[in-house]
């Protein structure tokens, strides 16, 4: 993909924390491609800009642990499916998006009828636990920006109950020797992918930028138990060559409000925004007489 401006690109993991571009951005008529999808790993995605040979641009890649290194796709196959839709498919959501769903209604998966009906307390069989699936967590506009819904800042139950779900996996048993090694492998993988796909970005002149965003409270302690940071994030930019920006390492990027822990709030996503854009200036841009 080839655009007359500078083409940043982010991935899911940070949309919800970028919010309006910053001015830097703005007066250089940046152009902000979100790919990638919730609850997906980004490497799909970054697999396809290396290997399009008309993509230009800067790449910034959202690492959320548990998702990236486990190579986690909640939505599977999305990238087969944009590419095969069909014209009437196209069409028929841009006008969606555009005329329908800012005045009229938006259909909101969460809220569909048999969506509600499989999340009530039905009976369980002998031997099955509750499981509470992922509920609504965010707004998505037009242009794929997303922001955190503000019913998780203004509704104390609702909050409780994201917190609840997110719960569910932290205090899995440990693994066997066999899942041990499984994960470590899934792990290895991702990575692998990582390197390559950045390898190939690099031979372009591609610059490729790291960021591990904030998260909180009992989900940050899950992430530090199941993907120490020495034998993931560490490695990811060890074999990949690459920057990162880690929330942990700058005091200018915490004190966010995540109202469930792992995302944050929109009242505060302007303000996480130009934190962010202020380090990879000051640090990835300045220095080398570029600009991000």
């Amino acid at each position: 993909m080839v655009f007359n401006t500078l083409t940043f690109v982010v991935f899911f993991a940070v949309v919800l924390a970028i919010h309006s571009l910053p001015l830097g951005w703005t007066f250089r008529k940046v152009n902000l491609l979100i790919a990638s999808y919730v609850g997906t790993s980004p490497l799909f995605a970054l697999e396809d800009l290396a290997n399009d040979p008309q993509f230009v641009g800067r790449v910034l890649v959202g690492v959320a642990p548990d998702i990236f290194f486990s190579g986690f796709e909640y939505r599977k196959g999305w990238l087969k499916y944009l590419r095969h839709q069909s014209p009437s498919e196209r069409v028929g959501k841009w006008l969606s998006m555009h005329f329908i769903e800012p005045y009229l209604a938006f259909y909101d998966e969460d809220l569909a009828l048999f969506t509600v009906l499989n999340r009530q307390a039905w009976p369980l069989r002998a031997g099955r636990d509750a499981f509470m699936p992922v509920r609504k967590l965010s707004i998505t506009e037009a242009d794929r920006n997303n922001h955190l819904w503000s019913k998780l800042e203004s509704d104390p139950e609702y909050r409780a109950l994201a917190q609840r779900i997110w719960a569910q996996q932290f205090n899995d048993p440990a693994p066997t020797p066999a899942e041990a090694i499984e994960k470590q492998q899934k792990l290895e993988k991702q990575i692998e992918r990582a390197a390559a796909a950045v390898a190939k970005l690099r031979a372009r002149g591609i610059p490729v930028l790291f960021v591990r965003e904030p998260s909180s409270g009992e989900y940050l302690a899950f992430e530090r138990k199941a993907f120490p940071r020495e034998s993931s994030w560490d490695v990811l930019l060890q074999r990949t060559g690459s920057d990162g920006i880690n929330f942990e390492d700058y005091a200018e990027l915490q004190g966010f409000n995540l109202p469930e822990w792992s995302h944050i709030a929109a009242s505060d996503a302007d303000r996480f925004t130009n934190q962010l854009y202020a380090i990879i200036d000051r640090e990835y841009g300045q220095p080398r007489g570029v600009h991000w």
